[in-house]
């Protein structure tokens, strides 16, 4: 009897850290507030102290005006590249999670991302903080399968961790990532907050820890995706997409690009370009529906997601649109109305489709609960 092969999803194992930092800056876990900001090798009696072109290295003057290489474009239509992060910002239960697991696997397999983006073949490490194994697993066994690859062709590819305990507050954590990015070409991680924990995302000191990764991802050469969480929308109408990320606006600031991406459950995701550095421009907003594929006889076999353009996702927003107007029409109606009332009002619609809307109708800010979970009490926003 032969023994199993092992797992394509690799197991991640870091060496330590040399003890001498180089000068390098780095940030060390601490509950207060000072020790979390940015500083650089202290000497000990035994040390030098670092020297002025050890902290802060200048560029030869003839380097300045020397070309640098082409930019190494991981998926070039997005303009990822190593260097700061590539931010995928939105509300949850939108699909983040897929959609940056779908991108890793096409690189890992050379295939277009979503079906229609080339990108170059290399490795995808994922990093997940958030999922948890099962789900993690499921998730990309269920994508390599909807998308017709054979796991073998992944082997050397594809490496994952789950819940690594190593994160942006741990102690010589810029060595860490640099080994951790070193030998990949994409790196996800899933998600900010749980990669930085104990820190105030409200604060912009959240970007020293965002930084660590833009200095690993530029040692290194791998791309960095970052997926975050998008804020609440405020009573009272919309923000501006660009402004969607939870959070301190350094969040924004800190990366390279930034994806925002908005839909309600069953329904394609809305995808805007809100920033960019490497392209000189934003890609035109385009929508991605995630999709079961039947294997074998099981309906939810595979996934995949497929890209649509803009026109696409309008007509499938058309029919949200209206029911969300529906729904604010029966609330203007009947204030402090039950989610039961509203579903039984807007009749011929399913009750998904209702519950969906009502959720969008809120994130739009045109109505509010000010009741609970459980037993609503609907009102348009901005009244009592």
């Amino acid at each position: 009897m032969t023994a199993p092969r092992p797992s394509p999803l690799a197991v991640v194992t870091l060496s330590q850290p040399t003890a001498e930092e180089n000068g390098e800056e780095h940030l060390e876990a601490s509950p207060s507030r000072q020790a979390n900001r940015r500083r650089v090798r202290v000497a000990t009696p035994e040390q030098s102290p670092p020297t002025l072109a050890e902290i802060a290295p200048l560029l030869d003057f003839d380097d300045i005006f020397a070309p640098e290489p082409d930019p190494k474009l991981v998926v070039p239509h997005f303009g990822i590249t190593p260097g700061p992060p590539i931010a995928l910002i939105g509300q949850g239960y939108v699909g983040k999670t897929i959609i940056a697991m779908s991108m890793g696997i096409a690189v890992a397999s050379g295939k277009d991302v979503f079906g229609v983006h080339r990108c170059m073949q290399g490795n995808w490490r994922h990093l997940d903080h958030e999922q948890g194994r099962r789900h993690t697993k499921s998730r990309i066994r269920r994508l390599v399968a909807g998308l017709g690859i054979d796991r073998e062709e992944l082997r050397g590819h594809l490496s994952v961790a789950v819940y690594p305990r190593l994160t942006l507050t741990s102690p010589n954590a810029l060595d860490y990532y640099k080994q951790l990015f070193d030998g990949q070409d994409l790196v996800t991680i899933d998600a900010l907050k749980g990669v930085t924990p104990g820190v105030d995302e409200n604060s912009s000191e959240i970007r020293d820890y965002i930084d660590l990764l833009s200095r690993a991802s530029e040692a290194t050469g791998a791309a960095c995706v970052l997926i975050h969480h998008g804020g609440k929308t405020p009573i009272g109408g919309n923000r501006p997409r660009k402004e969607s990320a939870r959070g301190s606006s350094a969040i924004f600031d800190a990366c390279a690009a930034a994806f925002v991406l908005t839909g309600v459950k069953g329904d394609p995701v809305h995808v805007s370009h809100e920033k960019d550095r490497e392209l000189g421009f934003t890609v035109a907003d385009f929508g991605l529906k995630i999709e079961d594929v039947t294997i074998d006889g099981d309906p939810k076999g595979g996934l995949k997601v497929v890209h649509l353009e803009k026109e696409q996702l309008r007509s499938a927003e058309v029919g949200i649109d209206r029911l969300v107007s529906r729904v604010v029409d029966v609330v203007r109606a009947r204030p402090d109305c039950s989610g039961r009332l509203v579903r039984a009002e807007c009749k011929g619609a399913r009750l998904t489709d209702v519950d969906a809307a009502l959720e969008e109708a809120e994130r739009r800010g045109l109505i509010q609960n000010c009741g609970h979970v459980k037993h609503a009490k609907w009102r348009l926003s901005g009244t009592t």
